[in-house]
């Protein structure tokens, strides 16, 4: 069984940090069960386990205009998601703007720190060695 672990790098408050590890509770199964995937838990805490897919939620070992990636980290799936990057927590719809019935501009979504995870973890879950 596959176990994600978030690691907290001091960039979210502990009732923040809670809340984006519900959301991916959440998502986690949804991508599993779609997939036809195995179940994967996910857990937090800073000590990683053997096994371990880890995402970091850091500013460290950022790429220049991502929000985040995943990599290969000596046989271990990593990514690393910047709250910085992304801007904020949750993303933001922002309604279509329809006046008189002519559609000004659609609606807009606009990604927040746990789309960006939850993009990372379906990418690590499709090719965790990033073979492709």
């Amino acid at each position: 069984m596959i176990t994600i672990r978030l690691i907290n790098d001091n960039e979210l408050s502990a009732t923040d940090f809670a809340y984006v590890c519900q959301a991916v509770k959440y998502f986690v199964p949804l991508v599993t069960k779609a997939w036809n995937l195995p179940p994967v838990t996910v857990a937090t805490g800073q000590t990683i386990q053997t096994g371990d897919w880890v995402v970091y939620i850091t500013e460290s070992n950022r790429l220049a205009g991502a929000t985040g990636y995943h990599d290969d980290v000596a046989g271990v799936p990593t990514a690393y998601c910047s709250l910085k990057a992304s801007g904020r927590i949750y993303g933001t719809l922002i309604k279509p703007l329809i006046i008189q019935g002519k559609v000004l501009h659609p609606g807009i979504y606009t990604e927040g720190l746990v789309t960006t995870i939850c993009h990372e973890i379906a990418e690590m879950l499709g090719d965790p060695m990033i073979q492709t």
